[in-house]
């Protein structure tokens, strides 16, 4: 609910300052003046969100902070590997497939053979 407050915040102070401009825009002049500083302001905001990870508008919005939901699901799933049952037969499947791949010496994919002769010829080249 932190988080919604300190949007509403932020959408009084932005119309505070939309009622400071003028009503009418008199020339093509302030209207691509006003588009530019509004695509500017949005270029700066996305480029702290998504390039930088910087949310300051946010500050109490733990929903907004994909490093804390990051957290949160390695938490839960830290909780779930510690709650699993070493016996489950569901478990062991995966070291079932690592021991049959251990046996068959690795993994031999169809073709695999002609990938490396033709890397062996590009070599010498």
């Amino acid at each position: 609910m932190v988080g919604i407050q300190v949007l509403a915040d932020k959408l009084n102070s932005y119309l505070s300052e939309l009622n400071k401009m003028p009503k009418k825009l008199l020339s093509v002049a302030e209207a691509m003046t006003a588009v530019m500083q509004i695509i500017g302001t949005s270029k700066e905001s996305l480029k702290k969100i998504l390039v930088t990870g910087e949310f300051d508008e946010f500050p109490d919005g733990k929903h907004m902070h994909c490093k804390a939901r990051l957290v949160e699901m390695l938490h839960k799933c830290s909780d779930q590997l510690h709650e699993c049952n070493v016996s489950d037969p569901k478990s062991d499947f995966l070291l079932e497939e690592i021991a049959i791949l251990e046996e068959a010496k690795g993994i031999n994919l169809p073709y695999s053979h002609v990938r490396r002769q033709n890397q062996s010829a590009m070599d010498l080249w």
